[in-house]
């Protein structure tokens, strides 16, 4: 039988590596969103353009810290905060997209 030690720093770095690029993909989202809320006058109903520039906040900072786990060693608090940031961000957008549900 052959037992297979479990690397953390390893697994680590991979989740760095997710977080980037998924990060910058939802910065992406989180503008066009916005300019979709600013073309169809929702902007004036609700506060989402300002919680999804928050959250766009969030992800860069998600990015941003995932790079920098990526390019050192051992920062596993780094990668923590990153994924955190990741986490909160993804929550505010379900809140966005309720709000934004609820509109009419």
């Amino acid at each position: 039988m052959k037992i297979i030690k479990y690397n953390q720093s390893q697994s680590q770095k991979e989740l760095s590596y997710e977080i980037l690029p998924a990060s910058s993909t939802m910065i992406g989202v989180c503008v066009t969103v916005i300019t979709l809320v600013k073309i169809t006058n929702f902007a004036t109903k609700t506060y989402a353009e300002e919680l999804l520039a928050f959250d766009a906040f969030l992800f860069i900072s998600a990015g941003f810290l995932s790079y920098i786990s990526i390019s050192r060693t051992n920062n596993i608090k780094i990668e923590l905060i990153a994924d955190i940031s990741f986490l909160l961000g993804m929550f505010i957008m379900v809140i966005v997209g309720v709000l934004l549900l609820n509109l009419e």
